[in-house]
């Protein structure tokens, strides 16, 4: 299975009507069907831009995206587990990155959210929010948070540990009933100049729970060149630490500037192939193609309705 953990296209929903076909983008429907069988498309909101509307913004493109995609053949929500095991369709993972729209009432809206499709939450982007401190700000889980967890926990939601603290990860690995994804990230023994990035302490602790580090394509975060030789280096360090079935791809598609041979889904074949000559054995080289993210996705994702 080949799966993306984390593209910002939605955003381009400002732009276009559809996502099906944008030869500029990262990432389009299109492209999608050939390169992929699973991307996990992120709602991200400006919150200075949005104000106290966050909710309603992130209802009205969840909207777009669910109403475009429904035109789409061949394309699917994955909302059970089950899904997972012969998906007739390439599926779209629908992910709140940081968790701000939920408001007030967010049990009651995280309950609307979830009818509608979400399976993934962020409880922070770069800011600190009701729920936990962000990789910028610092600070652990607040009371809130704690519940946004357990609340996430038996829904079937998946965690995203992308932007969250390093005390809020530590916070959410021990009190989460569920492995955690990190599902934009890059390792901090590599490279330690971005404030997302991940330790070896940390990288250990996420796969013990059973966990997965995805690992970013963003050229300031990978550090070095940027390139496609050091992306590779921290898939292999990861691979090296925890093991592939725990190590996948997050390139941060449509979110942010990557170098040609990276930039869109469709070097993704080319990514696979470097790394088979870099001399990753195709076991692991499955499971960071996807197989990892299926296996995490089977455990967290609920069952379909009359299972």
């Amino acid at each position: 299975m080949r799966v993306d953990c984390h593209c910002d296209t939605v955003m381009l929903y400002e732009k276009y009507q559809s996502l099906a076909c944008m030869p500029e983008a990262h990432i389009d429907y299109q492209r999608l069907r050939e390169h992929l069988d699973l991307s996990f498309f992120a709602i991200w909101l400006d919150q200075e831009k949005c104000g106290k509307e966050l909710s309603v913004e992130f209802q009205r493109v969840q909207d777009l995206l669910r109403e475009d995609v429904s035109r789409q053949a061949g394309l699917d929500f994955l909302l059970w587990r089950e899904q997972l095991d012969a998906p007739a369709d390439k599926l779209i993972l629908i992910a709140m990155e940081g968790a701000e729209p939920l408001g007030e009432n967010w049990q009651e809206n995280l309950k609307t959210y979830y009818e509608q499709g979400l399976r993934l939450v962020g409880p922070t982007w770069n800011y600190a929010t009701r729920f936990a401190g962000s990789n910028l700000s610092g600070g652990g889980l607040t009371e809130q948070g704690r519940e946004l967890v357990e609340h996430c926990n038996r829904m079937g939601i998946l965690l995203d540990a992308a932007h969250i603290s390093e005390e809020a990860l530590d916070d959410m690995l021990a009190c989460s009933r569920a492995p955690i994804l990190d599902s934009h990230t890059v390792c901090a023994a590599v490279c330690d100049d971005w404030a997302r990035s991940i330790n070896d302490r940390q990288l250990i602790a996420l796969a013990e729970k059973g966990g997965v580090a995805a690992i970013t394509m963003v050229p300031q975060f990978l550090g070095g060149a940027g390139d496609l030789e050091q992306f590779c280096r921290h898939v292999e360090y990861a691979v090296s630490l925890i093991g592939s079935a725990h190590v996948a791809i997050g390139g941060d598609y449509d979110g942010a500037d990557l170098v040609p041979e990276l930039a869109g889904i469709q070097q993704l074949p080319n990514v696979y192939a470097r790394l088979r000559q870099r001399g990753m054995a195709e076991a692991d080289l499955q499971q960071v193609m996807g197989g990892s993210v299926a296996s995490l996705l089977k455990q967290v994702l609920p069952k379909g309705l009359g299972d």
